[in-house]
């Protein structure tokens, strides 16, 4: 959990100190919002099966033996 919150909180520094970046960052959410709103409802179903395809595929690797 630790390593998580690291991680992200490294991510959110780069990001503030990065003007460019976040500039990139913010307008491919931006136009992924707009496609979801444009598609929807059938956008939300498909970023839902999407999430939960990848839940599973994280939890299926993580319960792996080493």
């Amino acid at each position: 959990m630790l390593r998580f919150f690291s991680m992200c909180g490294l991510g959110c520094l780069f990001l503030a100190i990065s003007p460019k970046l976040r500039g990139n960052v913010q307008d491919a959410i931006g136009t992924v919002y707009t496609n979801v709103q444009f598609y929807a409802p059938l956008s939300y179903v498909a970023l839902g099966v999407l999430l939960i395809i990848a839940l599973m595929t994280a939890m299926y690797r993580g319960a792996q033996p080493r």
